[in-house]
Order: structure tokens, then C-alpha cells, then sequence
């Protein structure tokens, strides 16, 4: 994925450059704010776009972020952005809401492969799980370990030590032929509300112990951009590959070719 920006909007408006806001700002001084993450297709369109806003504007919510700009008005500028694209390439699409702020910018993006994706259970204590606050290092940290370990991420823990989510996606697992997720703790994903319509999951509330997922028929996280990731091993412990995993990855794919907004 290229880190050069393409095109970026600050309060609705197109801007080249970098942008100048006051220092004792609250994102700068204290993190406050913020963000989603959408995927812009090949073909323009956003797969769930009105459930990342819906969730954007309940995190504004529950930072008590001024409102000064409104839902319909993020969604404008969601748009006029689609219209500074060129078709035929997917985006990754950034929204920061802070006060007196709204950033949006994109980023091309590549899909790829993902392979012996592996995981590192940490326990992390995260007091905002079902946000997507900008004050984001306990996740980052998270991740960093597990990667300067050799792993892929980190499969957080809760303090009774269930598995509720990793630093970047959902939890899912099959189990005797059922679909599982974990739906409390975490973060109310979207392409984990996404599957929910295509395809019935049981919700778990209190998480998963590890010794479950390891004897699960097979593990896989998902997230907006990437989609479904199939799990191969948590730690050491290689986990069961399986057929229905691969058939709901063509499911989702086909769902988002079809999908426009």
C-alpha cells in the first residue's frame, strides 16, 4: 500500500498541503478524537458506508465531541472525495473528527494475499474498545510487541484472560459446523455486521478461551479493508484450515463487487 496521500479534505474543502490548526488543539494535546477507516472500490463505491458513519457519530458521541459538523455533512464530503478519485482503483479512505475539525484523506490501495497469518495472545486492558478513538496506543504497543516476536498481531486478552478481539480486527471461529464471534468488549466491527447479514453467527459476550479456539474447526479475524484473514497458528499452536472459511471469503467478495453507494 502506498503511504503518499492522494487527495485530502479538511472541513469540506480540498487541500494540497499540510494543514495548519492551533497547537493547543485536543488531538494534539490529548489525543481527543476520532476515526474510521473505509475501503472505495474499483468501482467507487464504499462497501457499508453508513455503517462506518453511524459509528463515527456514536464515538463523537461518546467523547462529547462539539458537533459542529453533522452527519449529512461528512457524507457530502465523503462524496465530493469519490469524485476526485479515478475509477478503476480500490482507496483507503481516512476520517479524523475532532473539534472544530473533520480530515478525510485517501491513500491508494493494494489488496493482497494474506498468508500464515499468526497471533500473539497479550492482555491488554482497553477502556474504550467500542470506539475508534485516536488515542490508539495500547493497541499499537500491543502490535509492535507481537511483531518484534515474529507474529503477525495481537490476539488481546481480557482480564479473565477470554479472547475478545486483535490490535486491527473481529474474532471469528468455527465450531461443529456454527459460526462464532465475539461481540462484547470489542469493537462493533462493520465487515462483522456485514457477515451477520449474509450469514447467522452466535455471539459470544464474554469472549473465548484460548483452549476453545485452538481446538476450533478454524480461526479468522476481519476487518473494513481486508476483509476475511484466516488464522494459522495463535502462538505455537498450528490452527485447523478449513473449506467453509475459503467459501464465505468468495461469499464476502462477491457481496462487495455487487454492493454500490
Amino acid at each position: 500500500m502506498s503511504s503518499q496521500i492522494v487527495k485530502a479534505l479538511y472541513n469540506g474543502e480540498e487541500i494540497q498541503d499540510n494543514v495548519n490548526f492551533p497547537l493547543l488543539h485536543p488531538l494534539i494535546e490529548y489525543g481527543q478524537g476520532c476515526f474510521e477507516t473505509m475501503l472505495i472500490q474499483p468501482n467507487n463505491s464504499i462497501f457499508e458506508k453508513q455503517a462506518h458513519l453511524n459509528r463515527l457519530f456514536k464515538s463523537v458521541r461518546m467523547l462529547q465531541i462539539p458537533l459542529r459538523y453533522t452527519k449529512e455533512q461528512v457524507s457530502s464530503w465523503i462524496a465530493k472525495m469519490q469524485l476526485l478519485l479515478v475509477k478503476g482503483q480500490a482507496y483507503k479512505l481516512k476520517i479524523i473528527y475532532s473539534t472544530d475539525m473533520v480530515l478525510i484523506y485517501t491513500l491508494v490501495w493494494q489488496s493482497e494475499i494474506i498468508a500464515n497469518y499468526t497471533l500473539l495472545p497479550l492482555h491488554v486492558t482497553r477502556n474504550l474498545a467500542a470506539i475508534k478513538s485516536t488515542s490508539y496506543i495500547d493497541c499499537i504497543l500491543a502490535k509492535k510487541q507481537a511483531e518484534k516476536q515474529g507474529y503477525s498481531d495481537a490476539l488481546l486478552l481480557n482480564q479473565e484472560r477470554m479472547a475478545i478481539e486483535t490490535t486491527i480486527a473481529n474474532l471469528f471461529w468455527w465450531e461443529d459446523g456454527k459460526l462464532y464471534s465475539v461481540t462484547k468488549q470489542s469493537l462493533p466491527g462493520i465487515m462483522q455486521q456485514a457477515i451477520g447479514k449474509y450469514y447467522k453467527y452466535i455471539p459470544e459476550k464474554q469472549g473465548v478461551s484460548l483452549e476453545r479456539l485452538k481446538k476450533a474447526d478454524g480461526v479468522f479475524i476481519t476487518n473494513a479493508l481486508r476483509g476475511i484473514i484466516p488464522i494459522s497458528a495463535i502462538k505455537k499452536h498450528r490452527i485447523k484450515q478449513t473449506e467453509a472459511t475459503t467459501k464465505l471469503q468468495k461469499k464476502l467478495a462477491c457481496w462487495q463487487k455487487n454492493y454500490s453507494s
